[in-house]
């Protein structure tokens, strides 16, 4: 689902690069990283269960963990960009927040009622 998503939201990579597809293999190339990244939240963040009936989680609101991802990575940039150290940067952090808003919507609609953390409201 994620590679699927991360496709159809791969134009935006044009506005940085004029060779967008040699930029998708090397992440590519990279993806044990992202995949033990992913592994590693799944197995320490404790969000799914097998059933209804258990073992009880704490409550958690992905859209509320989303939003504050969000707005830390957002004032993290705003800091870089304000610091003098961000360049020619402006380019690329648009087009990275682009492009992860349009993953982030790809992957809710395909995951609208099937996501561990809302599926046994």
């Amino acid at each position: 689902m994620g590679e699927r998503c991360m496709d159809q939201c791969w134009f935006h990579a044009k506005k940085i690069t004029p060779r967008p597809q040699e930029l998708r293999q090397c992440i590519r190339n990279k993806q044990d990283l992202i995949d033990d990244f992913i592994n590693c939240f799944q197995r320490n963040f404790k969000s799914c269960v097998q059933s209804r009936r258990g073992p009880m989680i704490p409550k958690q609101s992905i859209t509320g963990i989303t939003r504050a991802a969000e707005k830390k990575i957002r004032s993290m940039t705003q800091s870089i960009l304000a610091s003098g150290f961000g360049g020619n940067m402006g380019r690329l952090i648009d087009t990275a927040e682009a492009f992860g808003e349009c993953a982030k919507r790809c992957i809710e609609t395909k995951t609208a009622g099937g996501v561990c953390l809302k599926k046994y409201k």
